[in-house]
């Protein structure tokens, strides 16, 4: 959070009398015409900025979703996600991890070679997952899942998202089927 509070991200039609005087005193130093503000307009806002609902990792083994539950900006150097509707993050945090998802990672998205995943916007808009059905999540299995993911368990993360899964109604066998099939695609792309 350090460098959250050195971002600026003004609202461009409202500025305060402070912030008039910030931008005046940067075009005195130039900052104006710099090479990456020259081109900008308004020089002085921050490109490809926005506050997304959720953040996706890009590289790794399996990419990590988090809620932004905190409204933190995100950059054009992440993949970030908004809700069409409304439903429960809670939800949509145990549906993204569990086996079903992750088979849907792993037949969307593609491989650097030695198991690391690259996600790409036009992959991530891809990935198929379950549908959301409204179902409280129980408090347990989000402390659950918080803990795994504190600890970057993500294998315990999928289990736990299973585990909702089956207590929303879906069926052992299916999620069973999807599990096995990840891990050996999984398997594979680490060849």
């Amino acid at each position: 959070a350090d460098g959250l509070e050195k971002v600026w991200l003004p609202d461009i039609g409202r500025l305060t009398v402070g912030e008039k005087k910030y931008i005046s005193h940067g075009e005195s130093l130039s900052y104006n015409s710099g090479h990456k503000t020259g081109g900008r307009s308004p020089w002085y806002a921050i490109p490809g900025v926005v506050i997304p609902d959720v953040m996706l990792t890009v590289f790794g083994e399996l990419p990590r979703l988090l809620i932004n539950d905190a409204s933190l900006p995100a950059s054009n150097s992440i993949l970030i996600g908004r809700f069409k509707g409304s439903f429960s993050t809670d939800e949509f945090l145990m549906l993204w991890y569990s086996s079903i998802t992750r088979l849907g990672i792993e037949l969307a998205v593609h491989s650097l070679g030695g198991g690391v995943l690259v996600m790409v916007p036009r992959e991530g808009d891809s990935v198929m997952m379950p549908k959301p059905v409204g179902k409280k999540v129980p408090v347990s299995l989000l402390k659950k899942l918080k803990e795994s993911l504190e600890v970057n368990d993500l294998q315990s993360a999928y289990e736990i998202g299973d585990q909702y899964l089956i207590k929303a109604g879906w069926d052992l066998e299916d999620i069973s089927r999807a599990k096995k099939l990840a891990i050996e695609l999984m398997l594979r792309r680490k060849k």
